[in-house]
């Protein structure tokens, strides 16, 4: 699953995401049709190719949500493999 949103001001989705972290997962839980993971309480910086994006990662090291912004397009998924294939297409 994931979601690509349009964006004017890739500064301020950035901002915004950033802002909503802490309910980020619960917000999205319904949509991408996953479990929210209670312990799974912090996003971290992390790079896909070659791209800047945070990622949330269960307990045992699992993704459970990357997002990243690429040309004013904001990329949420749930694994490393689909934002990269994502990003490949918009690029």
């Amino acid at each position: 699953p994931f979601l690509l949103l349009k964006v004017t001001d890739g500064t301020v989705a950035k901002g915004g995401l950033l802002a909503t972290e802490a309910t980020l997962q619960q917000s999205l839980s319904e949509v991408f049709a996953f479990s929210p993971d209670p312990k799974a309480t912090k996003f971290i910086d992390g790079k896909l190719a070659g791209n800047d994006v945070r990622v949330l990662k269960t307990v045992s090291g699992n993704d459970l949500l990357i997002y990243g912004i690429i040309d004013n397009i904001v990329i949420i998924t749930t694994d490393s493999q689909s934002f990269t294939e994502l990003k490949d297409l918009i690029k």
